[in-house]
């Protein structure tokens, strides 16, 4: 049979393309009039059940046309949503169109979801306040925790679209200055998932983290256990596949390089692991083991390899005896100096150094974090230095990080968060650190609980569950990331949430021309 060629003149409504001017998307107008007319349809029909209602007299009549009405306020409020969302895409971002419109139709699958789950949970709520026996009002209680807990997660998933269609859009400005720029960073790993394969539960590992890092300098990241500081590394090195936001290194999105283009970009971007007794194989000498990556990336001549390595060894403090040696023949310090010399032989920009110094004798400690440091001189290195010890960040940080359940709660320079911390968390972990003088009496702040699941979070604030200074507020609306002094960002609500650095500023230019 022969095919019939269709006219290439006539497209379908889903095939619509860029035209030349970038400003301008075929068929957009078309499908606001549909979200305009959806409206003026929808609000027509309420104003009619609503006379409906009131004349109605028989109570099933009246049941059934309050059923109704509720449904169809809920479609009105999708239709509103998403004529609102659609309205900027028109003007800001044609370019994305594709991308934004995928992410318009998810929001829209979103809001109906959520507002058929309002509608549930209103009608468990009417079910269980009626006169019933214990039995069902249990079972009420039960459909109602799992309701709430399904709609708190549409609205999680609803909003993390959302910042992904702001992320689109707004364009980036790298400074040269920044080795690393990390933009809204999320890495959540999913727990459960539907029979249908939709994910219905997330572990928020690393939720809306950001930051700079100039060249040069060391941010030191510090937190409990299970905060998020580990896995903040690893994703940077897009050893995860991210979530979301962005990471920028020398001004390049690393999440938008192939497989080929980030295997060159890896000798750049290094990592010492936190034990160097299994982070070494135990079946490589230590020639072969700094030296591997060395060979596989072509670094050096064949002729020159030998004498790199031993020039390398030497830099990290191993003699050059050392070369034929073993892992099991050293101590961990020892070992922690091979896997130094590991990520220095690449030549790296970024090394992000994972507790680097947790497993070793204070005295090691000391000559590790010196090394560091002298290394960084020499070589101009960045380090994103991972911790427990305050103490030991404090020697060796520029800027420090404050990490909790997967949020950046405090950020600042080392001054900044020793001479002045804000935040209730940064203040109990500073109380911890032991001064020595006996003559000193530190108020240590004891944190009662244990840390929330990054899985299921508590609201509004993720601290206030352990917080002393803990307001109603902090237990409903999450706090707002805002730079209240020239370098020093802080989540809290105990400080002002409208106003920050900029306010300030205004002000002071303000007096100054009084």
């Amino acid at each position: 049979m022969n095919k019939t060629k269709k006219d290439s003149n006539v497209k379908s409504p889903s095939s619509a393309k860029l035209t030349s001017d970038a400003n301008t998307v075929q068929s957009k107008p078309k499908r606001l009039d549909y979200y305009d007319n959806e409206i003026k349809r929808l609000a027509e029909k309420i104003e009619i059940l609503k006379d409906n209602l009131a004349s109605a007299t028989d109570d099933k009549q009246k049941a059934a046309i309050k059923k109704d009405l509720l449904k169809t306020k809920s479609t009105y409020k999708v239709k509103v949503e998403s004529r609102t969302y659609f309205n900027p895409i028109l003007v800001k971002d044609a370019n994305n169109v594709n991308f934004i419109e995928k992410q318009m139709r998810q929001i829209v699958k979103l809001n109906r979801n959520i507002e058929r789950i309002k509608v549930k949970i209103d009608v468990t709520k009417g079910n269980t306040d009626d006169d019933i026996d214990d039995k069902q009002k249990k079972i009420n209680k039960s459909k109602l925790a799992a309701l709430n807990a399904r709609y708190d997660f549409e609205t999680d998933s609803r909003r993390d679209v959302v910042k992904q269609i702001v992320e689109i859009q707004q364009p980036f400005k790298h400074d040269k200055s920044n080795v690393l720029e990390v933009r809204n960073l999320r890495m959540y790993f999913p727990l459960q998932k539907s029979f249908f394969g939709r994910t219905t539960l997330n572990l928020k590992a690393v939720d809306n983290v950001s930051f700079d890092l100039k060249r040069g300098t060391t941010l030191g990241v510090v937190g409990e256990s299970g905060c998020g500081k580990t896995t903040l590394g690893r994703t940077i090195l897009r050893l995860y596949d991210v979530t979301g936001g962005k990471v920028y290194f020398k001004g390049t999105d690393l999440d938008k390089l192939s497989k080929k283009e980030m295997r060159e970009m890896r000798p750049k971007i290094q990592m010492i692991f936190q034990d160097p007794y299994s982070s070494l194989s135990p079946r490589m000498s230590v020639g072969e083991i700094i030296g591997e990556a060395v060979k596989e990336h072509n670094l050096v001549p064949k002729d020159q390899y030998k004498d790199y390595i031993f020039r390398i060894m030497k830099e990290c403090g191993l003699q050059t005896h050392y070369y034929s040696r073993y892992p099991h023949e050293f101590s961990g310090g020892q070992r922690q100096r091979i896997c130094i010399a590991r990520s220095i032989a690449l030549n790296p920009d970024l090394i992000v150094c994972d507790e680097p110094v947790s497993a070793l004798d204070v005295s090691i400690q000391a000559q590790v974090i010196n090394l560091l440091k002298d290394l960084q001189a020499q070589k101009h290195l960045t380090y994103i230095f991972i911790s427990h010890d305050l103490s030991v960040v404090k020697h060796i940080s520029d800027n420090i990080a404050v990490m909790y359940v997967g949020d950046m709660v405090e950020y600042g320079t080392e001054k900044q968060i020793f001479d002045n911390p804000m935040h209730p968390y940064t203040k109990a972990l500073l109380s911890a650190v032991p001064v020595p003088d006996p003559t000193v009496h530190m108020k240590r702040i004891i944190l009662e609980g244990d840390i929330p699941s990054p899985a299921n979070p508590p609201k509004g604030c993720k601290f206030h569950t352990r917080c002393s200074e803990c307001m109603p507020i902090c237990k409903k609306v999450t706090p707002k990331y805002i730079e209240y002094e020239p370098g020093h960002f802080v989540a809290c609500h105990k400080y002002s949430q409208t106003e920050g650095i900029k306010v300030v500023e205004k002000k002071s230019k303000t007096s100054k021309t009084k």
